[in-house]
């Protein structure tokens, strides 16, 4: 087959025979062979070998991935699932925001004036009075200062919300503050005074000023602030004003009060009550190491109302801190024998605990430590 393709003219080679060692022409050695039609390699050619691509790997594109091209939507176009002329489905359309929103009601906004002197009564311990206020009635409270020229200085509560949000903390606050009415005339504003109101003037030992106002008692804990202290007598005895006036003798204060006489009255009897249960006491100040004021007056007092409930005595912290020696000042006040007792119970407290100082060992720079050391006056 290859000689018919190129022609015995172009080939010579030497005879196959081993006898005969002439050339001889390659038409005679291999004669020519006729070439087969197109038809008859298709014929010779096995049906399995027609074609090696399986029929599974002849299309490797899926049906539903052939045609990328979508329907046509022109004139006449039927739309897909819908038959030709029939209605097309509408699409719901959502409202608009706006509409959704004009429903909520308007906010208001409101301004409650507060007095410096009763900022503590109304934010209570850590803010949990105000926080409880804003949950219970629904708005936000916002607290700013306000400084006057005259030098009375306050607050102002900037209440916001719903008008019948601002409503009930309008009431919850009057109802806090004393005032019965709701109006907002807070105790400790500057009024004239009446022609049924009197001033009166009590003094007071400035030693006395916790139990006399607080009424507190040995082992009962921290007691009440001065503003809180004084808003519990303004509601006990009727009074309309009842403030603390400084004087030039620190040993004494003074006890400045106005209402009616029937409610003046009553204020100097509690007060002469209380002074007659504190008949006989005296003051004593104490040094103690530095870390004795977290033991006795951490956040539950429980050292100090051991202290106080067993001797009797009153503690307290008074004058500042000595940071180079790292100590501290109690004042404790009672009779001779609580202090005594009180002293004792103390240094028995500070003896478990243990003194550490800066130095080597535990005591002051350059000397030996000392457990359970403290320095008394």
């Amino acid at each position: 087959r290859f000689l018919s393709y190129i022609g015995p003219s172009h080939l010579s080679a030497r005879c196959p025979s081993a006898r005969c060692g002439s050339r001889c022409d390659a038409a005679s050695m291999f004669p020519p062979v006729p070439r087969p039609s197109r038809a008859a390699m298709r014929s010779q050619t096995p049906p399995r070998m027609r074609s090696r691509t399986p029929p599974r790997m002849r299309s490797r594109t899926p049906p539903r991935m052939r045609s990328r091209t979508p329907p046509r939507r022109g004139k006449g176009a039927r739309a897909e699932g819908h038959r030709a002329g029939a209605p097309r489905p509408r699409i719901p359309v959502t409202p608009p925001l706006r509409a959704q929103e004009d429903d909520e009601p308007e906010e208001v906004m409101a301004e409650l004036p507060l007095p410096q002197g009763l900022l503590e009564r109304v934010l209570g311990p850590g803010g949990r009075t105000l926080i409880e206020l804003c949950y219970s009635c629904g708005s936000s409270v916002a607290l700013r200062p306000v400084l006057r020229d005259d030098g009375d200085d306050g607050f102002v509560l900037e209440v916001s919300g719903t008008a019948a949000a601002v409503e009930a903390t309008e009431a919850s606050f009057a109802e806090l503050i004393g005032e019965g009415n709701g109006t907002q005339d807070v105790l400790g504003e500057d009024e004239q005074v009446t022609e049924d109101s009197e001033v009166q003037e009590i003094e007071l030992p400035s030693i006395l000023r916790g139990l006399v106002l607080g009424g507190r008692t040995p082992g009962g804990g921290k007691g009440m602030g001065k503003a809180e202290a004084l808003i519990d007598l303004t509601r006990i005895t009727g009074v309309r004003k009842l403030a603390v006036v400084k004087t030039r003798d620190p040993e004494t204060m003074l006890l400045r009060a106005e209402g009616e006489p029937g409610a003046l009255s009553q204020l100097a009897e509690l007060v002469d009550e209380r002074r007659a249960e504190c008949e006989g006491m005296i003051s004593e100040m104490m040094e103690v190491p530095m870390f004795a004021l977290g033991m006795f007056f951490g956040n539950d007092w429980r050292l100090t109302c051991e202290v106080e409930a067993a001797s009797g005595a009153l503690m307290s912290i008074r004058g500042p801190k000595d940071k180079e020696r790292q100590t501290a000042t109690f004042s404790i006040r009672g009779t001779v024998e609580q202090i005594e007792l009180a002293k004792k119970l103390i240094s028995q407290r500070l003896g478990r605990g243990g003194f550490k100082g800066k130095g080597k060992g535990g005591g002051a720079k350059g000397k030996k430590g000392t457990k359970g050391a403290y320095v008394q006056s």
